[in-house]
């Protein structure tokens, strides 16, 4: 009995000195007999973090964090280190293009360049011209009232002052086409040969020509663009076989007025002020798309024979030359439409993308308006022109005139 005594007597001892360890709690604690190992928690420290270096890891967070941002946006590349190549003609200066080479007047000469700005050849002619015109094989320069017809390796074929108004002139493979109005305000389209030779004339009385063109997929077929002026206004499309010397099809344009027409696989498009349309060689409609409100920008033709559109706002007042909205058609149902950025004032179109160009940027879009790259134009642009069918741009900038090469 002494003895259980004692043995609870040490063992309440025990309990007192260790009251932190009870058995069952949640934390897995246990006693601790005699002869065992201790198992005590230790208390937790509480970690004080520095003001200063607290607000120094907020800084590097939102560094990071915002250069991480910036990486993910196009950048804007330069297209060279001059951001173009220097022309050397002024700002109002005549040029043309085909595929091959750019023809400009440079006084008292006409030059020749390829698409890197090399001078291919020179022709010095004696009057000043305002236009210059160009086809795969021919070109020409001109005033209202003298004319010169050089080949595109530079030789001149033939010069002719004229006694009437020169309105326009268009080159053929073959041929050249000049429209002249005489004093009493009269429209007379001549065909010439190369070699300076009339070989077709047209004389307009009762209709009213608005342009003409050659289809040259059809041998240098003629067409003109009339109005008849002594019945309702209805416009008509006439193609002409020059060879034969006759009439070979018409084309009548209700309720518009084409402002653009084009010859291409075997099809007539024609760009109304209301309406696209396409339409076969015999005059029969094939496609039709509502344009309402917009104006061509720019025409893209791609290796299957297919056309692309690209179509801005029609719009008048300070910034009609600015837009920033483009809609893209393909006949016979294709659209797409996007916004662009401010100001732009030109959009040309490659087989799978679109170029907008403002004053100091050009924007690369896929043609369903996602962007994909900015490139830089170093001195500020105010103009663009596509050359070298549609491979490279002439730029107009405050210090002079620019080609720089389309990127791929």
């Amino acid at each position: 009995m002494t003895l259980q005594c004692s043995w609870g007597n040490n063992l309440a001892r025990y309990v007192s000195r260790n009251n932190r360890y009870s058995p069952g709690k949640s934390d897995g604690s246990r006693y601790d007999f005699p002869g065992g190992t201790k198992n005590r928690s230790k208390g937790k420290r509480r970690i004080r973090l520095n003001p200063i270096f607290l607000t120094v890891c907020i800084i590097l967070v939102l560094l990071i964090a915002g250069l991480c941002i910036w990486l993910a946006q196009p950048k804007a590349n330069s297209l060279s280190s001059e951001s173009g190549i220097p022309l050397p003609f002024a700002d109002g200066a005549p040029f043309a293009s085909n595929g091959q080479i750019l023809i400009c007047y440079n006084e008292p000469e006409v030059l020749a360049l390829d698409a890197s700005g090399k001078e291919l050849w020179k022709l010095q002619i004696d009057f000043q011209p305002n236009k210059i015109e160009v086809s795969e094989t021919l070109a020409a320069a001109y005033d209202n009232t003298n004319l010169a017809v050089f080949d595109c390796n530079g030789k001149l074929l033939f010069k002719k002052p004229l006694l009437a108004k020169l309105d326009k002139v268009v080159c053929a493979r073959a041929s050249i086409g000049i429209l002249t109005q005489n004093a009493q305000e009269k429209s007379i389209l001549v065909v010439f040969d190369s070699s300076g030779n009339e070989i077709k004339t047209l004389d307009f009385n009762t209709e009213r020509i608005l342009n003409f063109g050659f289809a040259t997929e059809l041998e240098d077929s003629l067409w003109t663009l009339v109005i008849d002026t002594e019945v309702a206004p209805v416009s008509k499309i006439n193609t002409y076989n020059i060879k034969k010397d006759s009439l070979t099809g018409v084309t009548t344009i209700d309720g518009q007025i084409p402002e653009r027409i084009e010859y291409k696989n075997n099809l007539i498009y024609v760009l109304g002020t209301n309406n696209l349309m396409t339409y076969d060689l015999l005059g029969v409609l094939q496609a039709n798309q509502l344009v309402y409100g917009w104006r061509i920008q720019d025409i893209f033709w791609t290796d299957d024979k297919k056309a692309i559109f690209a179509y801005v706002p029609r719009k008048e007042g300070g910034n009609a030359d600015s837009f920033n909205t483009v809609r893209i058609l393909t006949l016979p149902d294709g659209e797409a439409s996007f916004n662009l950025p401010p100001l732009c004032f030109g959009v040309f179109l490659s087989k799978d993308r679109l170029f907008c160009i403002t004053e100091s940027t050009m924007y690369a879009f896929d043609q369903n308006g996602g962007e994909m790259k900015k490139y830089d134009l170093g001195t500020p642009a105010t103009e663009a022109y596509s050359v070298f069918g549609g491979k490279n741009l002439i730029l107009q900038k405050t210090d002079g005139m620019y080609l720089i090469k389309m990127p791929e």
